[in-house]
């Protein structure tokens, strides 16, 4: 099972490379600036560590960066 992380439906990368697809959705959110996020070693997995931080955050908010973080990695593919 793997841990939050961008994993796709027809998944025929090994997981090294699920890690390294997760690393790089992580560096082109960063880049871009829509969002600061980070990474953890989990159970010997990259995991996506989403910290909010803010009290006005809203739903809409929280659908954009999932929606961001989607396309990345679905561009990636």
């Amino acid at each position: 099972m793997r841990l939050p992380c961008y994993n796709p439906r027809d998944n025929s990368l090994s997981n090294h490379g699920l890690d390294q697809l997760n690393l790089e959705i992580r560096d082109q959110l960063m880049r871009s600036g829509q969002a600061l996020v980070n990474y953890s070693n989990y159970q010997e997995q990259i995991v996506i560590r989403f910290i909010l931080s803010n009290p006005d955050i809203n739903e809409a908010d929280l659908d954009s960066f999932f929606a961001n973080f989607i396309k990345i990695g679905n561009s990636l593919l």
